[in-house]
């Protein structure tokens, strides 16, 4: 049988994408049991990041912290302020501003996808512009994009957590310098990640994600 020429061509093309080679990630630090690794990033300057670690509570917990992303400001810093697009869902959207250190306040708006997949979950965040409100003296990040995965680790009341973000903060800033402070933030929301989970609104999720996040 002949194949049409459409279909031919498309599959020459799927045959082409997949031979191309995933760039490789470089580990760039590994502090307190949590590894941070960087990779160039398509079309864009700034690097990619993904980090790995363990934390110590229980994957229901670890999520029901995530996922309370209006309090944001006070349990994952640089968060400043966070205002909710839409209602709390698998699906939601929110406007964020950040106060990071050294550079001015930024800001963006995301959706955020949350999943259970299999026995852990994966929450991923992608910034969107239209329709999303300017704030007054606040530079729009360029990009911020990412991804949480969540499972349970080998020991009880654990959660192997992989975090992946591609964040360009925009304005005049040096590429350099937003690579290099993108590995302290990183560290910095896991171990602000670690605190929250020992807050009890999240600890008495563990076991029991329905009764703390009921659209899941």
């Amino acid at each position: 049988m002949t194949l049409p020429r459409s279909v031919f061509l498309a599959i020459l093309a799927l045959s082409a994408l997949s031979s191309v080679p995933a760039i490789a990630w470089d580990e760039v630090t590994d502090d307190d049991g949590v590894k941070v690794y960087r990779r160039a990033k398509s079309g864009s300057d700034v690097k990619e990041f993904k980090a790995t670690g363990i934390v110590a509570a229980h994957v229901d917990t670890v999520m029901a912290a995530i996922s309370d992303v209006e309090k944001y400001p006070r349990i994952l810093p640089p968060t400043q302020a966070v205002k909710a697009l839409s209602s709390a869902g698998k699906v939601a959207k929110f406007h964020f501003v950040i106060n990071p250190p050294v550079i001015s306040r930024r800001d963006y708006c995301a959706t955020i996808t949350s999943a259970r997949i299999g026995s852990g979950y994966r929450v991923d965040w992608k910034q969107f512009d239209a329709d999303c409100p300017a704030t007054d003296g606040v530079v729009r990040m360029v990009s911020n994009v990412g991804t949480w995965q969540l499972s349970p680790g080998t020991e009880p009341n654990t959660t192997v957590v992989n975090y992946q973000v591609h964040a360009d903060p925009g304005g005049s800033l040096p590429t350099f310098m937003v690579n290099r402070a993108t590995t302290k933030t990183v560290l910095e929301v896991f171990e602000s990640l670690k605190k929250a989970v020992k807050l009890g609104a999240y600890t008495k999720c563990a076991g029991n994600i329905a009764a703390c996040l009921g659209w899941l």
